[in-house]
């Protein structure tokens, strides 16, 4: 329950390159028969004993449509990408952690049926095209406390705010999205006795508003959740957990 209500299985947990332990410079670059190219830069550096900053990037293109299989339509969308995010890890020797950033995605695509693999097209109905374009920004901090007399004591708090907008058609069929997401996750981690049992406690809150155009119908969902939970975890000589 510490990661949301909605959380309880299936977790992946994935953190991207930190800027405390990445490499300084890691470039690298890649292109197929298809003209498929792109490239990928990560960049750190550490400005002093308790600050690092990291930049990971990622563009790449798909200029050429090709329709190896002759069925009027393009194999593989073409299209770019342009991938940012800025990251900064702060590290105090008092117990105080903290990550915080942001990121920016561009993405379109184009498909469906060309011209060039339908020139011989006899009847006058239109092509089937299709378009998606993508773009999302976000923010986003993680800081913590560990209290250092406390063994197994430690306080976290994680915040995030992102907004998605879509613009697609499919042939005839348009369709608009927009999301905007607001996160905030406070926990606090104690054990009783022994580092074998384990509680932690804490509140969240969410607030996710989406609106949406499918042709000429219009959606709206407006979601607000917050709430409290605790948990508690007892391990027994690592060979029994319990949650």
């Amino acid at each position: 329950v510490i990661n949301g209500y909605e959380s309880f299985t299936g977790q992946i947990n994935t953190e991207l390159q930190n800027p405390l332990k990445s490499d300084k410079l890691n470039f690298n670059t890649y292109i197929n028969e298809n003209a498929r190219n792109e490239y990928n830069l990560n960049l750190s550096r550490q400005l002093n004993k308790k600050l690092s900053i990291g930049l990971l990037s990622h563009t790449s293109f798909n200029p050429l449509a090709q329709d190896k299989n002759n069925d009027g339509f393009a194999d593989i969308p073409i299209g770019k990408q342009y991938n940012f995010m800025n990251k900064y890890g702060y590290s105090s020797p008092n117990g105080f952690e903290a990550q915080f950033g942001g990121g920016y995605l561009k993405d379109t695509r184009s498909g469906g049926q060309f011209l060039e693999f339908n020139s011989n097209k006899l009847d006058s109905t239109q092509l089937y095209k299709l378009g998606v374009d993508n773009e999302k920004w976000e923010v986003y901090s993680k800081t913590g406390y560990v209290i250092k007399n406390k063994p197994g004591t430690s306080m976290g708090l994680q915040t995030s705010y992102s907004n998605h907008q879509q613009s697609n058609f499919y042939g005839n069929t348009n369709y608009q999205g927009n999301q905007k997401t607001f996160y905030l996750n406070y926990i606090f981690q104690g054990i009783i006795n022994t580092t074998d049992n384990v509680f932690k406690i804490g509140t969240s809150y969410l607030n996710d508003n989406v609106s949406e155009i499918f042709n000429t119908s219009t959606y709206e969902r407006k979601e607000k959740v917050i709430g409290t939970f605790i948990e508690f975890t007892h391990n027994y000589k690592e060979k029994f957990n319990f949650i």
